[in-house]
């Protein structure tokens, strides 16, 4: 490792570490603040984000694209104080914040069938909370997509093993365990809003756009019998709100028609806090029929007259 890479590593979890030492509402403050700097200062991440909300959100006006965008980027720093309390408080203490909770019944009922559950749960809000929420009263694992940083990827590894739960990588040998947790009655947390591999989706509408979607959660379903419910953890003033949702939709469609009826039930949960997901992930970047990807324009000034507003 570069002395330059070894450097950002120990700073960013310097920084979670010295963000953990705040309550959680000084915590979210100052994440806040970060998010307003990189909303002017992050031109790429900036651009992507606009260019996801005027793809998902056309009906918007300009000027109300731009401004749920910034409030994206101040949620998303809201978010960084918030996974440094997630990842380092103790679990006794993180029990100790408001949490409201909303269709507990659907997973303990999912749970006691003794077939696992796959819980699908969008990049919104803090969904980092599920682990540590739940790994109390329920077996629990999770497929995830090891950051960059091994650092950061060795602290996220122990501190959800900590809780009681396993992880696995997104890999072919990561499904395989994923399988295996599902068939021991283990409940599973997958984020299905990313684009995967290219022989390992299919295009579905997400916010009436084709994206390339991931097949997992149907080959999972079809594999293990499982029960499919979503889940998000929105972030409230003094804590959070959590839901979990069963399936609308006969999770024995074939994987297409699960494809695009999971999309849907995302995009449904997304549209409760729209600000909360994150809007600067390439979610449109392969595109069908040889379409030109939808990030290829030149970056907006993030200094306009809107650029001032408050961010609600």
């Amino acid at each position: 490792m570069s002395q330059s890479k070894a450097w950002k590593e120990s700073a960013a979890v310097a920084m979670l570490k010295l963000l953990a030492l705040l309550p959680l509402r000084p915590a979210r403050a100052l994440g806040r603040w970060v998010g307003r700097i990189a909303w002017l200062t992050a031109r790429k991440s900036r651009r992507f984000a606009l260019k996801n909300i005027a793809h998902c959100f056309p009906s918007l006006a300009p000027e109300e694209q731009r401004r749920l965008a910034r409030r994206s980027f101040v949620e998303s720093g809201a978010l960084i104080g918030e996974v440094a309390i997630t990842w380092l408080w103790p679990i006794e203490k993180i029990r100790q914040i408001a949490i409201s909770r909303e269709g507990l019944e659907h997973l303990q009922e999912a749970h006691d069938a003794g077939k696992g559950v796959l819980v699908l749960t969008p990049h919104l809000g803090n969904w980092e909370l599920l682990f540590p929420l739940l790994s109390d009263d329920f077996p629990v694992a999770a497929m995830y997509r090891p950051p960059r940083m091994q650092a950061l990827d060795d602290l996220i590894t122990s501190v959800r093993q900590r809780c009681g739960g396993e992880m696995f990588p997104a890999s072919a040998r990561g499904v395989r365990q994923t399988i295996r947790a599902l068939r021991q009655g283990k409940v599973t947390f997958v984020l299905p809003d990313q684009e995967p591999a290219p022989n390992a989706g299919v295009f579905a509408p997400f916010f009436g756009q084709p994206a390339w979607t991931m097949t997992l959660p149907a080959r999972l379903r079809q594999a293990t019998g499982c029960t499919i419910l979503f889940a998000a953890v929105y972030r409230r003033p003094r804590g959070f709100h959590v839901v979990f949702e069963p399936a609308s939709f006969d999770p024995d469609l074939p994987t297409e028609d699960f494809c695009e009826h999971m999309n849907a039930r995302l995009a449904d949960l997304i549209r409760h806090a729209p600000e909360q997901y994150q809007w600067t992930y390439k979610r449109f970047y392969t595109q069908p029929d040889g379409r030109r990807q939808i990030y290829l324009d030149e970056p907006i000034d993030a200094r306009s007259p809107d650029s001032a507003e408050p961010e609600g």
